[in-house]
């Protein structure tokens, strides 16, 4: 795998934009846990000579002075408080103007002293350095003032492409599916054997790619275990909070606090379904699959899940979850293309119009915006012409043709006879993974 960060590069470039225009406040670099915030920070110490990398994990603030002395006692003699580190820095960042990173700002609600000095060390200095403070999505920001912030984002499926020598398109949006984009899952995966081997590989309870869920759960939560049932429940399609409780044992009280936890750390989140009532899904694809068929399976005696679990893991990702992730990026090509479509925005993130039936055509999106029809049908193999005469058939059930925006996506590209339509007619998008390029 190339390194990811040199393909996007953007957190470099904000580094620098940063450290130009907001010399007295810190930067916030805050992004999903496991998604390569530390592996971006180490690698511009790395192209940038005279930067400098320090963590709080599972060190307390107080001892931290002391600690991150040591590891650059080339730079600083020991060090008994924050005020001490700040003016020892001060000398050194004089000459250097470097960039400091403080990474797992919010692993400990201890940062009181090392903010107000840090503050202190900032009001006396300009252009002497940029400091970055590095948290994850779900942490509090105990004591943080005045900070500019720059998220970073899941690396999407252009990227990914990008990231290996020997991956086809296809197989790319695969991983990306499977990972979400997460770089500390996507630098596991091996382009020199095949996906599915990859996959074979992955599924081992002893594989970093297995315990990245329980990592996961384990930083955020003290007590992951009863978190783990209620994970389970959702994945199996228990989405109420009455058929949380039914499955589980838990109160109705007790799973609606656990909930609101998995929601703040951005596990699951809430939304409707089509009678209105409020259910609860796993957020993403990783911990989909990860509770629905790895947690409460056994494995071997080296820690392999059997056959009959890769193959349903394997399957559930081939023919639901990445059906289902072509047609949400193929929304997100609508979002960003609207003006083409419509003066007006389309809500295609929105619940209800989303799988909407017409005429027996289940459309990924269908939604009327200044009296205009914005239908989505995707497919992962090539659509036939027989197929694109019953969407059209379809769409006049609703509204006249030269009245509908027509979006078709498919993961493996069109027959000749769809570009033939495409060209002859300016409300047919033909999308595919090439398309994707966000």
């Amino acid at each position: 795998m190339k390194n990811i960060f040199d393909i996007n590069g953007r957190i470099f470039d904000e580094c620098k934009e940063h450290r130009d225009d907001n010399e007295r406040i810190p930067m916030l670099l805050t992004g999903e846990y496991g998604i390569g915030k530390t592996n971006a920070a180490l690698l511009y110490c790395i192209r940038n000579p005279g930067s400098l990398y320090f963590s709080f994990k599972n060190i307390k603030s107080s001892l931290a002075p002391s600690i991150f002395a040591k590891h650059y006692s080339h730079i600083f003699s020991e060090c008994y408080d924050w005020n001490d580190f700040f003016l020892q820095l001060e000398k050194y960042a004089k000459n250097i103007v470097p960039a400091v990173f403080f990474d797992d700002y919010g692993d400990r609600n201890d940062k009181e002293e090392f903010s107000n000095c840090l503050n202190d060390f900032l009001n006396r200095n300009k252009y002497i350095c940029q400091i970055i403070l590095i948290i994850n999505k779900g942490e509090r920001m105990s004591h943080l003032g005045e900070a500019f912030g720059v998220v970073m984002q899941e690396f999407n499926p252009v990227i990914v492409r990008k990231a290996f020598d020997r991956i086809s398109e296809a197989d790319a949006f695969r991983l990306s599916a499977l990972t979400d984009g997460y770089y500390e899952l996507l630098k596991l995966y091996n382009d020199e054997i095949s996906f599915e081997e990859n996959i074979k590989q992955f599924l081992n309870n002893g594989s970093p790619f297995y315990r990245f869920a329980v990592d996961y759960l384990s930083h955020f939560l003290r007590s992951p275990e009863s978190y783990n049932s209620l994970l389970y429940a959702i994945a199996l399609g228990n989405n109420r909070i009455t058929e949380m409780s039914d499955f589980t044992g838990f109160p109705k009280n007790k799973v609606d606090k656990y909930i609101k936890a998995l929601q703040e750390i951005r596990l699951v989140w809430k939304t409707k379904d089509r009678n209105g009532h409020s259910i609860y899904v796993i957020k993403n694809n990783y911990f989909k699959l990860w509770y629905k068929y790895l947690f409460a399976e056994q494995t071997d005696i080296d820690g392999n899940f059997s056959d009959d679990t890769i193959a349903n893991f394997i399957n559930e990702l081939e023919h639901k979850l990445v059906p289902e992730t072509f047609g949400k990026w193929c929304c997100h090509w609508i979002f960003i293309h609207q003006n083409r479509l419509s003066d007006r925005i389309p809500h295609v993130y929105e619940e209800k119009n989303l799988n909407v039936n017409i005429n027996g055509i289940v459309f990924d999106y269908a939604e009327t915006v200044s009296g205009k029809l914005i239908l989505l049908k995707t497919f992962i193999n090539k659509p036939s012409k027989e197929e694109w005469l019953e969407i059209e058939k379809a769409a006049l059930t609703v509204t006249p043709f030269y009245n509908t925006e027509f979006i078709i996506g498919s993961m493996n590209g069109f027959k000749e006879y769809y570009w033939n339509i495409n060209r002859k007619y300016d409300n047919i998008h033909l999308v595919q993974l090439q398309s994707l390029n966000i």
